[in-house]
C-alpha cells in the first residue's frame, strides 16, 4: 500500500512470455542431461550422488538452475555450455520476476515521479477502457502516449485488460488528492474523468485543481475532460462553470466525452439530412423519422434541430416514434421549450415490434416533396437490425429517379452486426441504403478529445470573429468572446462548433461542395452578394436554434451569460443592420478558414 491509499498494478506478463521461458526451460533440461551424460563418459572424479549415469545427469543438470555447477576438470562439450547458460540466466529472471512482484509497488511510484506529459483516465469502465486503449497505441508518427488509469474497484474488468496492454493504473479513489498527486497529475497533459457518478467526476475535477493550482506553472492549464451525463450538470457546466474560479490553473471541458452527442454529430457528418439538393427555391422538406427517443435518440434529434436550416426557410420535419411517446415529448417540452418553435415535431405511440409498423414509416417516408432519413436508436441491436431489414424491402415505384430513403442504424460497437453490415460481401443484400453509426470506437477516442477537425474550424471561425471585432470600435466588442481559444467558456466553444457543422448545408444550398485544397483549379474565395446573403440568413437562423436549445431566450436589453439572455434572437427581418454584418462577416471568412485544414470550396 502506497501513503496515499492506492495499490498500483503489477502487470501480468504476456503469454507468449511464459512461453518462451517454459521452451528454454526444456531446452536447458535437455541440453544439461545430455552434456552432463556425454561429460561423464569417460572417467574422472568419483561423484557425490551414486546412481544411474542419466539420474547423476539430470541431478547435476537441476543444479545448474539453482546456480551452483559442479567442478569440471576437463572439456566442456557445447550441449552443457548451452544449459549452463540458459540455466543462469533463466534463474536470473525468475529472481528478478520475484524481486520484481515483491516490490512492484514501489517501483511504480518511481515510474510515475518520472512521468511527464502522460494522460490520467479515472474510471476503468468501458469509455474509460476505450479512451486508454486508444491512447497507448501508437499514433501515425509512431509514437503513444503514457497512459495512467485510476480505478476505486479492484474487480473491475477493465484492469484485465489494462494488464493486458500493459497500462498502469491505480487502484484507489480518483477524488482523494493525494491519489491524482500520486498519478502525477501536476505534470499531466490532460485528466479525464468518465466514472459513472456525475458526482464524482465532478469530486475529481476539483481536486486536480487543488493540486494543480499548487505546482502549475502559471499560463500552463491542465485540460481536464469531464464526463457527465446529467443534462442540467452538462448544461450547468457549459454555461456558468460548477467548478470554483481556477486562476488559470486548469481548463475543464465537457465536451468529446459525451458519446451520444459525438455520434450524432458524426452521423449528420457523414450523411446529409439534405442528400436531395434544396435551393431558396426549393420545395422540398426534410424528414427525419427518429424510432426510439432514448439517449442516442434524442441526441439525434437534438443535432438535426441545430444544423437543419435550409435555403428554402422550410423547416426540418422530425418525427418521433416511441412506446412512451407521451412522456418523452412532455419531457422534452419542460428542457427544451422551444424545440416545437425551431422544427415541425411530431410523436407517435407505436410498438416497433407490431408487423405493420415498417409499412407506416415507409408509407410516412415517401410524402410528397420530402427528403426522408430514417434514424433507428431502438434499445435492442437486434430490434434495430430486423427494423432495417423490414424497411429495405420497400422500394421506390418505377418511374421514381431519386433514390430510396437512406436507413441509418445505432449500433454500441464496430464488432457484431455493425461488422456485418459494413462487410463489402454483405452489400448484395444490404446495399448503401442501411449503414451503421455511432459506434464505440468511433465516438469515444483521442480524436473526438483532442484532433476534432471540428473543433480546428471552430477555433478558426473564433479567431476570424476577434480579428474582425478588433478592427470595431470599442462599445460594440464583447470582451468575454475576444479571448484565446482555450480560454473561452464552453457555451461559446459550443456555439462556434455549431456553425462548423452547418458548413456544408449552407455550400450545398448555393450549389457549392467541399473538396481537398488542389482538387480544384478555380477554389470559390469570395461569395457574390446574393449568396452572402443567402448564407447570413441561413447562418442567423441556425445560430437562433442553437441558442435556444441551449436555454437561451429572447430579451431586447443586452446579452446577459448568467440569465442566458440575448437581443438578437429574433427573425431575420428584425434584426438590426449591425447584427446582420456579424453574420455575413463569419460566412465570408468560410473559405480562409477551410484552407487552414487543407479543404476548399468548390463549383
Amino acid at each position: 500500500m502506497s501513503e496515499s491509499g492506492s495499490t498500483i498494478s503489477h502487470h501480468d506478463r504476456p503469454r507468449w512470455y511464459w512461453g518462451l521461458l517454459l521452451l528454454f526451460t526444456i531446452i536447458a533440461m535437455v541440453s544439461g542431461v545430455i552434456g552432463f551424460h556425454l561429460y561423464d563418459a569417460t572417467p574422472r572424479v568419483a561423484h557425490a550422488f551414486r546412481g544411474e549415469p542419466w539420474l547423476r545427469a539430470l541431478y547435476e543438470t537441476i543444479q545448474l538452475f539453482l546456480l551452483h555447477t559442479p567442478h569440471l576438470d576437463k572439456e566442456v562439450n557445447g550441449p552443457l555450455y548451452c544449459a549452463c547458460y540458459l540455466a543462469g540466466i533463466i534463474s536470473l529472471l525468475t529472481v528478478l520476476g520475484v524481486f520484481g512482484r515483491i516490490y512492484a509497488t514501489e517501483f511504480h511510484h518511481i515510474r510515475l515521479s518520472f512521468r511527464r506529459n502522460h494522460v490520467i483516465i479515472c474510471g476503468a469502465g468501458w469509455r474509460g477502457l476505450a479512451l486508454a486503449r486508444d491512447f497507448s497505441s501508437r499514433k501515425g508518427d509512431g509514437r503513444a502516449d503514457t497512459v495512467v488509469v485510476v480505478e476505486k474497484d479492484a474487480n473491475a474488468p477493465g484492469l484485465r485488460v489494462c494488464d493486458h496492454l500493459g497500462i498502469i493504473y491505480l487502484i484507489a479513489d480518483a477524488s482523494n488528492p493525494r491519489v491524482l498527486r500520486t498519478a502525477g497529475v501536476g505534470r499531466a497533459r490532460l485528466i479525464i474523468a468518465t466514472c459513472t457518478d456525475d458526482g464524482l467526476n465532478l469530486a475529481i475535477a476539483h481536486s486536480a485543481r487543488q493540486v494543480v493550482e499548487k505546482v502549475r506553472p502559471p499560463g500552463q492549464p491542465l485540460t481536464c475532460y469531464v464526463q457527465l451525463s446529467n443534462p442540467y450538470l452538462r448544461t450547468m457546466a457549459r454555461q456558468k462553470k460548477l467548478i470554483a474560479a481556477t486562476g488559470g490553473c486548469i481548463a475543464l471541458s465537457t465536451m468529446g466525452l459525451d458519446i451520444y452527442e459525438n455520434g450524432a454529430r458524426a452521423l449528420f457528418a457523414s450523411h446529409r439530412l439534405d442528400w436531395s439538393p434544396i435551393r431558396r427555391d426549393s420545395p422540398l422538406q426534410v424528414l427525419l423519422l427518429i424510432f426510439g427517443l432514448g439517449e442516442m435518440g434524442e441526441s439525434v434529434l437534438l443535432q438535426a434541430a441545430r444544423i437543419g436550416h435550409f435555403a428554402n426557410g422550410r423547416p426540418l420535419r422530425a418525427i418521433v416514434v416511441d412506446r412512451e411517446a407521451a412522456a418523452r415529448q412532455a419531457d422534452l417540452a419542460i428542457r427544451y421549450p422551444k424545440l416545437g418553435d425551431i422544427c415541425e415535431l411530431e410523436f407517435h405511440s407505436r410498438d416497433a415490434n407490431d408487423p405493420t409498423v415498417a409499412a407506416w414509416a415507409d408509407h410516412v417516408s415517401r410524402a410528397a416533396n420530402c427528403v426522408p432519413t430514417v434514424v433507428l436508436t431502438l434499445p435492442s441491436d437486434a430490434l434495430n437490425l430486423a427494423l432495417a431489414l423490414d424497411l429495405s424491402q420497400f422500394k421506390n415505384p418505377k418511374g421514381r429517379e431519386e433514390p430510396d430513403y437512406p436507413i441509418r442504424v445505432r449500433m454500441p460497437s464496430r464488432f457484431g452486426m455493425a461488422e456485418l453490415l459494413d462487410d463489402p460481401r454483405q452489400h448484395e443484400i444490404f446495399g448503401d441504403r442501411i449503414r451503421p453509426f455511432g459506434m464505440l470506437e468511433d465516438v469515444c477516442n483521442r480524436r473526438a478529445l483532442e484532433e476534432s477537425e471540428l473543433d480546428t474550424l471552430a477555433r478558426g471561425f473564433h479567431d476570424d470573429y476577434v480579428a474582425q471585432q478588433r478592427k470595431k470600435p470599442i462599445q460594440d466588442q464583447d470582451p468575454r468572446k475576444l479571448v484565446p481559444w482555450e480560454e473561452l467558456t464552453e457555451d461559446i466553444k459550443g456555439s462556434n462548433r455549431a456553425a462548423a457543422d452547418h458548413i456544408e448545408i449552407k455550400l450545398r444550398a448555393i450549389g457549392y461542395r467541399l473538396v481537398k485544397t488542389g482538387d480544384t483549379a478555380d477554389p470559390v474565395r469570395v461569395f457574390s452578394p446574393e449568396e452572402l446573403e443567402l448564407l447570413a440568413r441561413m447562418e442567423h437562423e441556425r445560430y437562433c436554434a442553437q441558442r435556444w436549445l441551449a436555454g437561451w431566450r429572447y430579451d431586447p436589453s443586452e446579452s446577459d451569460p448568467i440569465a442566458k439572455t440575448n437581443p438578437t434572437l429574433v427573425p431575420w427581418d428584425n434584426l438590426s443592420e449591425r447584427e446582420r454584418e456579424k453574420d455575413r462577416d463569419q460566412v465570408a471568412a468560410m473559405p480562409q478558414v477551410l484552407d487552414t485544414i487543407g479543404l476548399a470550396i468548390s463549383r
